[in-house]
């Protein structure tokens, strides 16, 4: 997972993107008819991707011709279509695994938001087996699998809610600032928190062993929390964003997970586009048919959840371990969590979650359950030390800052604003995206 972080660091918004691409690509797709825009934000993403791998353009184009082809036949052709499905499923799922495998030994990923493109083309072809959608457009659907905005980090969403919004396509000024508002706010949740985040990460992982406290442990998974919730949330922030500036809305994927209540809250505020595909398309339709009992359509989900991130033990085995505790919760739990404050419910919440991410940040599953064995005080090492409160004083505050950003309290203070005094709220939003956006460009030089 050190490896995936330092990756994923180096994913920044670049000034050309902000005052480059971007400009120029909402300006094509606005002059073109709106019966053509479609292909044109199709061809816009294209673009997007041979900029940001040369090869990969081709690549994702002829994978969006195959599977395009696939659910063409699949209305042809019904005695294929079970065959058809089967094969646009273990496609997607190799391409996952190869793709997982290909970063795992130090190379760049297959292509870029693999993952999203297979978890898109499932969702489609799911879509059209079931009958539930009987638009097969090529742009559309190819839009669909590589709208470029979502290709990091989602948020996916369901086909048959995709494509309906593509049919009527308008320029509004409104939309333009609501949107690249929210885009400079995810930029900057990537460019100054996360990345912040990923370096004190780095540095507290990187201390000798004999250094490593119980308190230490801590810091890493709670720093480590702030930068996936960071990262994820700010790629699907700027997605948003972009996507209304394209005439196109997207889900909320991340509503402020470490606040959750319980580990099945939890999952519904974390990546929580994820988990509504695989209820839908995985754990619902096993478990409500009678095929398998609630505990192993959990165990697919988990599993499932965990290849998201790589086809790595450490990353399947927390996967499994969520659902685990998700099921422990509905059964045993629930019972006595009426009992017992939100308060103590959500600080217990974060605790375990805090336990879970150790074994994901672990470099293989023997160093990760020793981390959590550390942070329950087990092992032979000590509360903390002078190297941990050095590190502690000199990121305060940024911690504090990261856990007062991934509550809602901003949110809620925004929305009363908006209905309390909407003009002055409209007017303060301007002056502060523009604050925001220089601060972005700062950061970025």
């Amino acid at each position: 997972m050190i490896e995936f972080l330092r990756y994923w660091t180096i994913l920044m918004p670049s000034l050309s993107f902000i005052y480059v691409f971007l400009p120029l690509s909402l300006f094509c797709y606005y002059a073109i008819p709106h019966k053509q825009r479609p292909l044109g934000l199709l061809l816009i993403s294209l673009i997007y991707l041979l900029m940001v791998q040369p090869w990969m353009a081709s690549f994702a184009a002829g994978l969006v011709l195959v599977d395009y082809i696939a659910i063409r036949a699949m209305k042809r052709y019904a005695v294929a279509r079970k065959l058809l499905l089967g094969f646009v499923l273990l496609k997607n799922l190799a391409m996952v695994v190869v793709s997982g495998l290909f970063f795992e030994n130090g190379a760049m990923p297959l292509f870029l938001g693999a993952a999203v493109y297979a978890v898109s083309s499932t969702d489609a072809a799911l879509t059209f087996y079931r009958e539930e959608d009987t638009d097969t457009n090529f742009a559309n659907f190819g839009l669909f699998c590589l709208f470029f905005p979502r290709l990091y980090a989602g948020p996916v969403q369901p086909y048959r809610e995709f494509t309906p919004q593509l049919e009527q396509i308008h320029f509004n000024f409104k939309c333009l600032h609501l949107g690249f508002g929210q885009f400079v706010q995810g930029a900057l949740k990537v460019v100054l928190i996360a990345g912040q985040c990923a370096g004190l990460v780095l540095t507290i992982s990187e201390f000798p062993a004999g250094d490593v406290t119980v308190l230490s442990l801590w810091v890493l998974t709670l720093s480590f929390a702030f930068w996936l919730y960071f990262t994820l949330s700010g790629y699907s922030d700027m997605a948003r964003g972009l996507g209304v500036m394209f005439g196109i809305f997207l889900p909320m994927n991340f509503y402020y997970p470490y606040q959750s209540h319980g580990v099945n809250d939890f999952t519904e505020r974390f990546n929580s586009t994820l988990s509504a595909f695989l209820k839908r398309n995985i754990g619902a339709p096993l478990v409500d048919k009678g095929a398998v009992p609630e505990i192993l359509g959990l165990f697919w989900m988990g599993i499932l959840f965990g290849l998201w991130f790589g086809p790595n033990v450490n990353y399947l085995l927390w996967g499994i371990i969520l659902c685990l505790l998700m099921l422990a919760e509905r059964r045993v739990i629930k019972l006595l969590s009426a009992l017992i404050p939100t308060f103590f419910r959500r600080i217990f919440t974060l605790g375990i979650m805090l336990l879970s991410f150790a074994l994901i940040i672990g470099q293989s599953v023997h160093y990760g359950i020793e981390y959590m064995r550390g942070m329950l005080g087990f092992g032979n090492y000590t509360l903390y030390n002078e190297m941990i409160m050095y590190q502690i004083a000199s990121n305060l505050v940024l911690l504090i800052l990261a856990a007062f950003f991934s509550t809602s309290a901003v949110n809620r203070l925004t929305r009363l604003a908006q209905k309390t005094i909407p003009r002055v709220a409209d007017a303060v939003s301007v002056l502060i995206n523009a604050a925001l956006l220089v601060v972005l460009t700062a950061s970025i030089l």
